[in-house]
């Protein structure tokens, strides 16, 4: 739904480029005369923001997917250095026992 019509009387013809480029917005003081180009830049706008808070969005992502990663790979270099010790302490208790080691 559009919201064009004419210009107020004391807006002269001469002083805008075409008529139905102008929209009537209602305002404090009245009606404001609003060119089309605001609601353009408006969207543009809306675009710019956005695309700007998506992108600060994909680098906290990419921030905490790497920080998970970080978190896993330190969790399973402990688990691995865990497993080798246990791996070792089975050796020598089985050495000890007289067991043969089927690992």
């Amino acid at each position: 739904m559009s919201n064009k019509r004419d210009l107020p009387s004391e807006i002269k013809w001469e002083d805008r480029d075409v008529q139905s480029n102008y929209h009537i917005c209602p305002g404090y003081h009245g009606e404001v005369v609003v060119p089309d180009s605001h609601y353009l830049l408006d969207a543009s706008q809306k675009r710019a923001d956005r695309l700007m808070k998506n992108r600060k969005a994909v680098q906290e992502f990419r921030q905490r997917k790497k920080r998970y990663i970080e978190t896993l790979e330190s969790r399973a270099a402990k688990l691995q250095k865990e497993n080798e010790a246990l791996v070792e302490e089975l050796e020598a208790l089985k050495s000890k026992h007289g067991f043969k080691l089927n690992i």
